[in-house]
């Protein structure tokens, strides 16, 4: 038997279809009629768009209202010096540990995660003997999860249950921080108004030790919140907005009023991708503070983050820098 002759690529086609072609002016009706047109190559773009965890699905609580402002103008600025490894398997264990230096203190931690169908196992471990277990029973993508979290030997327990719809979602949680809370989280709404609150009751206080609300505005690329905390005495707007997904090139800001002191607090952030492993970004806040960093993948396992922070209140104080470098080996 003759062995099997293989299919032709695109590339090919598209070039028997180019010898075919008649190329005089007086059979170019013709050949439109008698040759189809040419195959469609596929697209290649440099840049492509991440995708937007916080729209795959469902509504987001009122802690998560300004998940994405804050990730751009608060996350990876560490001005420390911190190294970081971590190591996955097929089956599902993943193992990180990290050692940071701030100044003359020291500090590291040890990460285990195990996930196995829908249950999720977590441990983590502090050099300061802090011991935190977790377990996530459910899968993310589904409406009901269960979170258990107990933390030794600081006696803080907690349980929570969420459940996520279309245009509804509900988490209630009972913890013991040396006494005993319940918490409640709704949003309703849909993909671009939604409104959120969040009440916590101390059992022992007999009286609310949290009263939250918020309203968030959601549209393409743009997501706004407003949210009143603290019993109305904190006030806080935040914005966001991906101006070219592809380049992963952002802007933001949050303004935050405290009523009983009347302190503003305005932080305005920004990142650019100078190419598809080098992203920069840099915060300006109200207080004179001006922050910068730099991150690069200069393999798929590795990164390296450089960060520096300026007061420019006080130019005497010593600027402030951290180096970063994480490891997936």
């Amino acid at each position: 038997m003759s062995a099997a002759t293989p299919a032709p690529s695109r590339d090919s086609e598209f070039q028997l279809w180019l010898l075919m072609k008649p190329t005089s002016n007086a059979t170019s009706q013709l050949s439109n009629e008698r040759y189809p047109p040419p195959p469609a190559l596929p697209l290649r773009r440099r840049h492509q768009p991440p995708l937007d965890s916080t729209r795959m699905g469902g509504l987001l609580l009122l802690k998560n209202f300004k998940k994405k402002t804050g990730d751009l103008i608060y996350k990876d600025y560490e001005t420390e010096s911190k190294l970081k490894l971590s190591t996955h398997s097929a089956n599902g264990v993943g193992l990180t540990a990290s050692a940071s230096k701030l100044g003359k203190m020291h500090f590291a931690d040890v990460n285990l995660e195990m996930k196995r169908q829908a249950i999720t196992f977590g441990m983590k471990v502090k050099s300061d003997s802090n011991v935190a277990v977790s377990a996530m029973l459910g899968d993310p993508n589904r409406d009901l999860t269960t979170h258990l979290t107990l933390k030794v030997p600081s006696k803080h327990a907690m349980v929570e249950l969420m459940y996520m719809k279309k245009n509804l979602a509900l988490s209630g949680n009972f913890s013991i921080q040396g006494h005993p809370f319940m918490s409640c989280s709704a949003t309703v709404g849909n993909k671009v108004i939604s409104v959120g609150a969040n009440v916590s009751f101390g059992m022992k206080c007999q009286h609310l030790t949290t009263c939250n609300i918020g309203l968030s505005y959601t549209k393409n690329d743009l997501m706004a919140s407003f949210t009143v905390s603290d019993k109305g005495d904190t006030l806080s707007f935040a914005y966001h907005q991906d101006v070219n997904p592809f380049m992963k090139t952002a802007v933001g800001g949050e303004l935050t009023h405290i009523v009983s002191s009347n302190d503003t607090l305005l932080i305005l952030g920004v990142q650019h991708g100078l190419d598809p492993e080098t992203i920069i970004k840099a915060r300006a806040s109200s207080m004179g503070k001006l922050s910068a960093l730099v991150q690069h993948q200069f393999s798929r396992r590795a990164l390296i983050t450089a960060t520096c922070e300026v007061d420019c209140m006080d130019l005497n104080k010593r600027s402030r820098f951290g180096l970063t470098l994480a490891l997936d080996p």
